[in-house]
């Protein structure tokens, strides 16, 4: 109580002498925010600390034996338990901390990413101790692993199975329905008060900048804006007595409360408002980055027409402060180190690696200003990304707390970024920069042949990225270089665009150090085949820039949360796709259902009748007759899916094969690829009883209600009843005959 008590008054503080705009959040521990939680990749661990007069350390605590729980899908927590068996559930993952010894415990049930968040964080806990503690793994003998529970103290009968993951997920709904805003003020004698302006619709002017106002969107969240002609000490006497409006309303204490500043909201906020026009809507986002750019819908009664409606919310990509010719360092992270690259290596990159690039620039009054932005690899460690984030704070640490700080992903570079390289960024897929010193050293990477894949639509905005060697990563809507020990090839697409083929020649001066051969596709040598390694099949679909063409868009859908959710990915690659979810990608002429190794039936069902409503609700004309709804599970994509995922890497799932080979290898009724009616039909179609007896039951039967699957000849033979008799018993004699019957 007494460290909440100190955060609010500091925050204040920090921000008038930083004479900054930032939002400031109320996070309350088990209720986080999605915004909190994606600052912690590697999950959030809670452990037990103390208040005597301010903070003490947790390390000052004296150690014991603990108990931890690794909990959730997406947003893992990691959080003390009683230490005994009673604690442990069949659908997570525990930590028992001895001391000397570590244990992961993995209950069956557990998700892959428990599993994984788990084992990190035994290891940053064996870390903690440099090194000298053990883990050791239980999960094949989670029931009956005899040294984990004399090490635990006590073994019951049975392990419980747990809550689903994410519960708490009230705290991550979008905006409600019911909206209403509140101005604040002092009456006579100094109390604060409430009175309402408006419920939905809103509009921003509706703020004055001379009062602070509550902003109520239920259980949703509450924010406080703060006008910027208000005291010091007003708004915080406002944003103290807010919990005081939650006790009001009924609201939990957990609640999310959210402060922003008269000229510093942020995207999230402007959403309750119909009206919003703000000159400074894409100039800028304060000195908050933004993450993940999703847009969800969340109901019981999901509607494929819901997904039109979807709007793309306010993003990074286009925030340019400049025009990138200020001053640059760029720096490759090494252990916890940092080594500056030399600069005439600027704008290489590798895969394995993170880096930061720190930038300086002159706004319009000739003030220094700072940028660090730091860029992680798809291939790289853990560590080393989480590195990357400390070092970025170190180095903004330098610079007295000024600089702007953004996370890039690999594949996901903002413009701003791509702008400091004026079209000379290239990207090798995998390894690392550790003694890469020219480009000629990239035949110690590959001796035989390079192929990398150039995209963009602007000059300074275009980047080269490696990609497998080989023909299936040809794609008409883009250009690539094809650099062997012998000759480079400039490969173009039929659709390419002009700065495209630009960028390529600027690639082979910088890449391939040799006069380059153009082949325009279609009119390719039998010595480029040769030297791709012979011809297959590649992405040949609507061209980009085409005026009628609509780019593509990807929904995420998941049961994770208790009910069937739908989001959209914006600025998609292929390490959105989920392989414990089921994806939708909307390639306009066709629609694909990507279905993950690890879904769940309930997610495939799901996903396919929305996708069928999407496209029967489609305000263009589409239908499920003039549009082809395909199925593509894991591993499986052939390449009119992967064409639409820049530089798509098949090492990670089919294991390097492409989609001829994987044909060639399971045949083509096996290759993972079907229509979405042939999917439906599964979990509609009739089995006999003997067929419902198998363990597993057949693919597309729900294992909760296997008789509703039986025909109504069989189902009066099996239970001696009609099936509308059987629907009126009370659900206890459901039970007990689905058990007599085996079919429970």
């Amino acid at each position: 109580m007494a460290s909440s008590l100190m955060a609010t008054p500091t925050s204040f503080y920090l921000q008038r002498a930083q004479e900054l705009r930032p939002i400031q959040h109320r996070e309350v521990q088990d209720h986080e925010s999605k915004l909190f939680l994606s600052y912690y990749k590697a999950g959030i661990r809670y452990l037990k600390g103390g208040v005597k007069s301010g903070l003490s350390s947790v390390s000052d605590i004296k150690f014991k034996k603990k108990l931890l729980q690794v909990k959730g899908k997406r947003n893992v927590r990691v959080r003390e338990v009683p230490c005994k068996c009673a604690s442990l559930t069949k659908n997570d993952v525990f930590i028992l901390d001895c001391g000397q010894e570590i244990w992961v415990w993995i209950g069956p049930n557990s998700n892959r990413m428990e599993k994984l968040k788990g084992t990190l964080a035994a290891k940053a806990i064996r870390d903690d101790r440099d090194g000298k503690a053990k883990i050791y793994v239980v999960e094949q003998n989670w029931e009956s692993d005899k040294k984990f529970f004399e090490a635990l103290g006590s073994k019951d009968k049975e392990i419980k199975a747990g809550d689903p993951d994410d519960r708490h997920n009230e705290n991550e709904r979008g905006p409600e329905s019911q909206c209403c805003l509140y101005r604040c003020s002092f009456d006579d004698n100094l109390k604060i008060q409430v009175e309402e302006v408006a419920q939905r619709p809103l509009s921003k002017g509706m703020l004055n900048s001379n009062c602070c106002y509550v902003l109520d969107s239920g259980i949703g969240g509450v924010w406080v804006w703060t006008g910027k002609k208000c005291s010091i000490d007003f708004k915080k006497f406002v944003w103290k007595n807010t919990e005081e409006f939650l006790d009001y309303r009924g609201y939990p204490d957990w609640t999310p409360m959210t402060r922003v500043t008269d000229g510093g909201e942020s995207p999230l906020f402007k959403q309750y408002f119909e009206i919003w026009q703000d000159d400074t809507d894409q100039k800028g986002l304060g000195d908050v980055s933004t993450v993940n750019q999703v847009a969800e819908q969340s109901d019981d009664n999901l509607d494929g027409a819901d997904l039109h409606k979807m709007t793309r919310p306010a993003t990074s990509e286009d925030y340019m402060p400049d025009d990138g010719s200020g001053e640059i360092k760029i720096y490759r992270i090494e252990g916890n180190d940092l080594e500056e690259i030399p600069k005439e290596l600027h704008g290489i990159f590798f895969g394995g690696d993170c880096y930061i690039v720190a930038y300086m620039y002159k706004d319009e009054s000739g003030k220094d200003k700072y940028i660090i932005y730091f860029w992680q690899g798809q291939r790289a460690t853990t560590e080393d990304k989480a590195a990357s984030a400390l070092q970025t704070i170190t180095l903004d640490d330098h610079l007295g707390g000024q600089a702007l700080q953004i996370r890039v992903v690999m594949n996901k570079e903002p413009k701003h970024f791509l702008k400091l390289f004026h079209g000379r960024l290239v990207v090798f897929q995998i390894g690392q920069s550790k003694g890469f010193r020219s480009m000629k050293d990239h035949a110690a990477y590959n001796p035989t042949a390079m192929l990398f894949e150039i995209r963009g639509n602007e000059q300074d905005l275009t980047r080269a990225l490696q990609v497998e060697d080989r023909a299936a990563s040809l794609n008409s809507n883009s250009v690539f270089m094809l650099d062997t020990k012998d000759k480079t090839y400039v490969w173009v697409g039929k659709n390419a665009n002009d700065s495209e083929k630009e960028m390529a020649q600027l690639c082979c001066e910088f890449i391939g150090e040799k006069e380059p051969e153009v082949i325009v596709e279609g009119e390719e040598s039998f010595r480029f085949w040769d030297a791709i390694g012979g011809q297959e099949e590649y992405y040949k679909g609507p061209p980009i820039k085409d005026s009628n063409y609509i780019p593509p868009r990807l929904f995420h859908c998941s049961i994770s949360s208790g009910k069937f959710t739908v989001e959209e990915i914006f600025d998609f690659q292929q390490q959105d796709l989920d392989e414990d979810d089921v994806m939708i990608l909307d390639a306009y002429t066709e629609v694909f259902v990507w279905i993950g190794q690890n879904s769940a039936e309930v997610e495939k069902l799901g996903a396919y009748k929305t996708a069928i409503e999407y496209i029967e609700s489609d305000p263009s004309g589409r239908t499920k007759d003039n549009t082809m709804i395909v199925v593509v599970r894991q591993g499986c994509e052939p390449p009119f899916f992967t064409g639409h995922f820049h530089g798509w890497d098949a090492e990670i799932w089919s294991k390097g094969l492409t989609w001829e080979q994987l044909v060639a290898q399971v045949g083509e009724e096996n290759a993972g690829v079907s229509l979405v009616e042939e999917e439906v039909e599964k979990y509609f179609k009739p089995y006999s009883y003997k067929e419902l007896l198998r363990s597993p039951p057949p693919e597309g039967v729900d294992p909760t209600c296997k008789e509703q699957y039986l025909s109504e000849e069989e189902f009066l033979e099996v239970f001696g009843m009609a099936r509308a008799d059987y629907e009126k018993m009370p659900k206890w004699k459901q039970i007990n005959l689905k058990k007599s019957t085996k079919l429970f």
